[in-house]
């Protein structure tokens, strides 16, 4: 991994407004406008207060807890529950075989969450589905549950780079990230930086983890800071590189995932 000073020759923008960031409550009547924009790439990044209940985060995270959690995800550094594709690049079929038989995806303290941001989604005008495998006829994983142990270091994700033989998260042109905080603590605060990925960002890749980059690639650009109580919704541009802060104290659970849009056919499609 190459380091050293890297500087930028754009503009640094510092108000949420330049850098295109909303935050907004979901009582909010400017609400499915916002949805609107970030879909339609007007906006880069969402955060919607009170999108759920205290109560139903709770009963959530009561429910997930009923099941083993995955410890090795991420290296140790956080804890799942359900499938994540980014870990089984390799593997599809154990990934789909996860996404079809876990008990969890019939659960509904899960599924009414899930159900609630495709009907948040679908405020943007498309039709919005889980992603399905046409050849093997089969749904994608729909949402990840995870507890950050640790911290999340800067980097971005992008499908087509991360799933080039997968179908049809493969042909995603803009892609988002869905956040849903489950439950309260000190620090585990998000970290996003207005700076999407190039080629030319891989020298700064961190080989020895297998998923980070160094901070330099965002020297120059502003930092966006998504604390957000529980029940918070956070949307945003998850090419653009991000992070998550320690978590100094209580648990960090979170419902997230992936939204991508298919320009063949004008539709959404989420995923984990």
């Amino acid at each position: 991994m190459k380091k050293g000073s890297k500087k930028s020759n754009d503009l640094v923008k510092t108000s949420l407004q330049e850098v295109k960031v909303k935050k907004i409550d979901f009582s909010s009547s400017e609400l499915n406008e916002a949805v609107f924009r970030l879909i339609n790439g007007n906006l880069m990044a969402l955060e919607i207060s009170n999108f759920a209940s205290p109560e139903s985060c709770r009963e959530l995270v009561n429910t997930v807890q009923r099941y083993p959690l995955d410890t090795t995800y991420l290296h140790n550094q956080a804890a799942k529950v359900l499938e994540s594709q980014h870990n089984r690049q390799d593997r599809p079929d154990d990934y789909f075989a996860g996404a079809a038989t876990h008990p969890l995806l019939k659960e509904d303290a899960l599924l009414q969450g899930i159900d609630a941001i495709i009907n948040l989604l679908k405020s943007s005008g498309k039709q919005v589905s889980v992603a399905y495998e046409p050849n093997r006829k089969q749904s994608y994983c729909p949402a990840i549950i995870r507890e950050f142990l640790s911290s999340l270091k800067l980097h971005n994700d992008l499908a087509y780079r991360e799933a080039a033989n997968w179908v049809p998260i493969r042909d995603v042109k803009r892609q988002y990230a869905f956040v849903l905080k489950l439950t309260s603590c000190i620090g585990g605060t998000t970290r996003w930086f207005p700076r999407q990925w190039k080629t030319e960002d891989e020298q700064y890749f961190n080989q020895e983890d297998g998923y980070s980059y160094d901070e330099v690639v965002v020297e120059d650009y502003p930092e966006v800071i998504f604390k957000g109580e529980i029940g918070t919704l956070i949307l945003f541009d998850c090419t653009c590189f991000h992070a998550v802060e320690p978590v100094v104290e209580g648990r960090r659970y979170t419902l997230g995932g992936f939204v991508g849009h298919l320009e063949e056919s004008d539709q959404l499609i989420i995923w984990s």
